[in-house]
């Protein structure tokens, strides 16, 4: 099984993210969807040491986050940017997200936090990845604080029919049992 640090999505977005500035990459060695903001607590966290800008903890991704921002790093992040998760992040939904909890965990340490996920568990489309997050990122690399969460959706279709971004609050679930 491949681990969460070499997915697909999370490799796009720390690529990405490269052009900004130094990356530090602490993702689950497992995916942890539908894990919420919990915290690991009746047992021991492993925490792999891959390189200086990589590691692989053995925990949730608020785990991650938690480490991360309270004793791994020498330095602090500027941001907290998780994903690129694959399923949307939409609606009642967002708060059983691993992804969005990431990023709460990132609020609760006082971080800019933007969770980043793909309307589509098999994207079709991300040869074309860096320019849909041009339209949004680079102007969120520039917040200086937010207590704001940021969930961004980006839907799995070319980028030549995307008409522009469009920021709105969260919503309610769309079905009925």
């Amino acid at each position: 099984m491949t681990t969460v640090y070499k997915s697909l999505g999370i490799q796009n977005l720390r690529n990405y993210l490269l052009s900004y500035g130094i990356v530090i990459l602490v993702a689950p060695r497992i995916n942890k969807s539908a894990c919420s903001s919990s915290l690991t607590v009746n047992k021991q966290i492993k925490i792999t040491k891959i390189n200086n800008r990589e590691y692989i903890v053995n925990g949730t991704s608020a785990d991650c986050v938690n480490i991360a921002t309270r004793g791994l790093l020498s330095t602090q992040p500027d941001y907290v940017i998780s994903g690129i998760n694959f399923g949307s992040n939409m609606g009642d939904d967002v708060v059983y997200s691993g992804t969005i909890g990431a990023a709460i965990e990132g609020r609760f340490c006082k971080k800019i936090s933007v969770a980043i996920s793909i309307t589509n568990k098999k994207p079709r489309y991300l040869d074309d990845i860096e320019k849909k997050l041009n339209l949004f990122l680079p102007k969120l690399l520039k917040m200086k604080n937010s207590s704001d969460i940021l969930n961004v959706n980006l839907p799995d279709i070319p980028f030549s029919k995307i008409k522009g971004v469009k920021y709105t609050k969260l919503g309610k679930k769309g079905f009925k049992f």
